[in-house]
């Protein structure tokens, strides 16, 4: 069999905030960036946050990122392998 590395690529991301007021100019941000990129979501009051996705529509919540892949598809990412697979691009 044989073995395949990931191509190196730059990806947007936003991290879903932590529910509650304090949160709110983070949960404005991505509500933005989702919104100014012409993604389809919903936001619930308890923070969840719903991406219509190639696959079909997607529920996450904090601690989780939100991705914009290389073909501006957006997607979920669970915080874990969020961060075994990506490091900041500065």
């Amino acid at each position: 069999m044989a073995k395949y590395r990931k191509l190196p690529v730059i990806i947007e991301a936003m991290q879903i905030p932590r529910a509650g007021y304090e949160h709110r100019a983070e949960g404005a941000a991505l509500e933005a960036w989702l919104r100014d990129n012409k993604c389809e979501y919903s936001i619930s009051p308890d923070a969840w946050v719903s991406i219509h996705t190639l696959e079909g529509t997607m529920r996450a919540a904090y601690p989780s990122w939100i991705i914009r892949g290389v073909r501006g598809e957006f997607y979920p990412c669970e915080d874990e392998i969020f961060r075994e697979t990506y490091e900041k691009n500065e």
